[in-house]
């Protein structure tokens, strides 16, 4: 999310001539998307979360499930919204349209799941580098 907070911005910034109007919609777009981002990441991560508690003893944990189910279908329903303002702002690729979600996801993961705070010092500092690896490497191959 952050990772694309650059981007949205340069493009926004970047932007002569044009109304008020146009440049109105343009930083709704990037507020949207932001908030949207965020939203399905955070969804998702809650669902993947439960979906790690399905199952116990070979028996399936139906609470588990149902949080599980309800992460997911926010997460992909805000997501598929976000793809609007994404498109509106001209941001095609799926590449760029996702590495907000994952970075979020990713780290949703690893603090809703309680166990970020545990690793390591330099497991956090490596997580974190390889995700903005990832995000520059998207950035700087689709960009």
């Amino acid at each position: 999310w952050i990772s694309l907070l650059p981007y949205l911005l340069s493009q926004f910034t970047n932007q002569r001539g044009g109304s008020k109007l146009q440049k109105m919609d343009k930083l709704f777009s990037v507020i949207a998307i932001l908030i949207l981002t965020l939203l399905s990441g955070l969804g998702d991560a809650n669902g993947f979360v439960h979906a790690a508690n399905i199952w116990n003893k070979g028996r399936i944990v139906l609470s588990e499930l149902a949080r599980a189910t309800i992460g997911f279908t926010f997460g992909i329903a805000t997501y598929m919204v976000s793809i609007r303002y994404f498109q509106k702002f001209g941001i095609v690729t799926p590449e760029m349209q996702t590495i907000g979600w994952m970075v979020i996801t990713i780290i949703g993961v690893a603090v809703i799941g309680g166990r970020f705070t545990h690793w390591q010092a330099f497991d956090q500092f490596l997580s974190v580098a390889i995700i903005i690896g990832l995000c520059i490497l998207v950035i700087r191959t689709n960009g």
